[in-house]
């Protein structure tokens, strides 16, 4: 179930659910973290590059 839900982008969930049934050792919550704000910043990015293109 972890890794379903690191497949479709929710990490944070994926975290919640590894530490709730003490899957931490085998899902470390910091890489799951690190690879959801590795997402994050490359969806604002690109959401903040269409809106600029809109103002101008």
């Amino acid at each position: 179930i972890v890794e379903i839900l690191v497949s479709s982008g929710k990490q944070i969930e994926a975290v919640n659910f590894s530490h709730a049934f003490g899957l931490v050792d085998k899902f470390p919550p910091v890489p799951l973290l690190k690879a959801y704000l590795k997402d994050a910043k490359k969806t604002s990015q690109g959401k903040s590059g269409i809106s600029q293109n809109e103002v101008i």
